[in-house]
C-alpha cells in the first residue's frame, strides 16, 4: 500500500483523546487500546503544543524547514521512539522477562512524516496527526481495517492549545478517588523527584487538578465522558468502552501494551499492578497515610466530585464543614514538610538569599491554594457550581475479575 492511499485511510479514522486528571491511569487505559486491530495510537503522550511548536516555525512550509522541524521532534522525544532509555515510564522494562523495549526505524519514520506533512500542509494539527501516522507506519502496521485514532494530549495546559485544532474530536477523562489521586500526585512524584516536585507550587497546582478534575472539558465546551480507573480492566467495563468507541470487544483489551509489547507500568507507582481486576486494585491506602485534619479538608472539598463518580464518601457535618473553614488557612502535612525544610535550609545553608527566595516562593503559593481551597469551599457551600460531568456507569459486584 503506497504512502497516499495510507494517508486516505487514516484520515478518515474517528478520532478520541485522552485527558487525564491526576494519577488516574490515563497511560494504563491508552495501553489497553493499544493492541485493538481497530485501533491506532501512539506508546504515551506527547506534549506538542507546549513542548515543541513554539520551537517550530510553521510560516515557513518549504522542504527544508519541515525536515529541520521532524528532526527537532526527534530529538526531544527520542525516548519514546527508542525506549530503551525511557526509565521514568517503564518503557525500558517490556514484556515478561522485562527485558524488550521499542525501537523504531527513524528512517522510515522520517520518511512517513515528511510525506505526510509535504502532501497535507505544514500545520500544527497536521503535525500533530502526522506523528501519530508516521509511527504507526514504522510498526508496519496494517491501516486498511482501523477506525479509531486515539491520541493523548493528557495534560491541561496542552489541551486548551490541542483542542482549538481538534474541536470535532471527542475525549475521555481518566479519573480517579479524588484523595487517593491526592496523595498519589504528592507524595509519589515528590519521594522520585525531589527537586522538582517537593515544593509549594506542586500541592497547589495538585490541589487544582483534583478540584476541577473533569470540568475542564465542560470550560473548553468539548464533547466529553469520563472512565474511572477503579473500573479498569474490568471486562464489564471494556465491553462498555469499545460500545462507547463503536469497536468489537477484544481480549488483547485485557492485556496493557505498547507497540505490541506488554508494558509493566511507569517508575513512579509503587504498588506492581496485574492485568486483573479487584476492588481494591488501585487503593493506595489513602484513609490510613492521610492525616486526620488534611482528610477532613478532602473530604469535605471533593464531596460533590465523590458523590457525583459514586466513589466512597463520608458524609459531612455542619460542624465539619465549619472545622474546614478554620482549616484551609493551616498548613497542611507536605506543605509543613516543605516550610519546614526551608527554614532549616535558611538556618544552616550557606546561599542564604536563594534559599530565602525559596521560602517566599513556597509561601505565595501556599497562599495560593488556601485561595483555592476558599473558593470550592464557597462553590460547595452554596451549592453554586454543579457537576455535569458524563461517565461509562457500570455495576461491578464485588468478586474477582474472571
Amino acid at each position: 500500500m503506497k504512502v497516499k492511499e495510507k494517508i486516505s485511510y487514516f484520515k478518515k479514522l474517528r478520532i478520541f483523546c485522552i485527558v487525564a486528571t491526576p494519577r488516574s491511569g490515563s497511560d494504563y487505559f491508552q495501553s489497553l487500546l493499544d493492541g485493538h486491530p481497530e485501533v491506532l495510537t501512539f506508546n504515551g503522550s506527547v506534549g506538542l503544543y507546549v513542548g515543541l511548536f513554539p520551537k517550530i516555525n510553521f510560516n515557513n512550509a518549504n522542504k527544508q524547514n519541515i525536515n529541520l522541524s521532524i528532526t527537532k521532534f526527534i530529538n526531544i522525544y527520542h525516548d519514546w521512539l527508542c525506549t530503551k532509555n525511557d526509565n521514568s515510564e517503564g518503557k525500558n522494562k517490556m514484556g515478561k522477562s522485562k527485558n524488550e523495549f521499542i525501537n523504531i526505524n527513524l528512517n522510515r519514520f522520517k520518511y512517513a512524516m515528511f510525506n505526510y506533512l509535504n502532501l497535507e500542509g505544514f500545520t500544527k494539527k497536521n503535525f500533530s496527526l502526522a506523528v501519530y501516522f508516521a509511527y504507526n507506519i514504522a510498526l508496519g502496521l496494517n491501516f486498511k481495517n482501523k477506525k479509531i485514532l486515539l491520541m493523548h494530549p493528557h495534560n491541561l495546559d496542552e489541551l486548551v492549545h490541542f483542542s482549538k485544532d481538534f474541536r470535532k474530536s471527542k475525549y475521555i477523562f481518566t479519573i480517579r478517588d479524588q484523595r487517593a489521586a491526592y496523595l498519589s500526585t504528592i507524595y509519589n512524584l515528590a519521594d522520585r523527584y525531589p527537586n522538582r516536585f517537593f515544593n509549594l507550587r506542586h500541592h497547589y497546582i495538585t490541589m487544582y487538578r483534583c478540584l476541577v478534575h473533569s470540568n475542564y472539558g465542560e470550560k473548553l465546551k468539548l464533547k466529553y465522558t469520563c472512565i474511572r480507573l477503579e473500573d479498569l480492566p474490568h471486562k464489564k467495563t471494556l465491553f462498555s468502552i469499545s460500545k462507547f468507541l463503536n469497536i468489537k470487544f477484544k481480549n488483547s483489551l485485557l492485556v496493557s501494551t505498547f507497540a505490541g509489547k506488554i508494558w509493566n507500568g511507569d517508575s513512579s507507582q509503587k504498588k506492581i499492578y496485574k492485568d486483573k481486576w479487584k476492588k481494591n486494585r488501585t487503593y493506595n491506602n489513602w484513609k490510613e497515610k492521610i492525616k486526620k485534619k488534611d482528610k477532613l479538608i478532602l473530604n469535605t472539598l471533593f464531596f460533590p466530585i465523590l458523590k457525583h463518580y459514586n466513589y466512597e464518601k463520608v458524609n459531612v457535618s455542619c460542624l465539619d464543614y465549619l472545622k474546614c473553614f478554620i482549616f484551609i488557612y493551616l498548613p497542611m502535612e507536605f506543605e509543613i514538610k516543605v516550610l519546614k525544610k526551608n527554614i532549616l535550609s535558611i538556618i544552616s545553608k550557606k546561599g542564604k538569599i536563594k534559599q530565602l527566595g525559596k521560602f517566599l516562593e513556597n509561601l505565595y503559593f501556599f497562599l495560593r491554594r488556601v485561595l483555592i481551597c476558599l473558593k470550592f469551599y464557597l462553590f460547595n457551600l452554596f451549592n453554586v457550581k454543579k457537576i455535569n460531568s458524563k461517565y461509562i456507569k457500570i455495576k461491578i459486584l464485588d468478586k474477582t475479575f474472571l
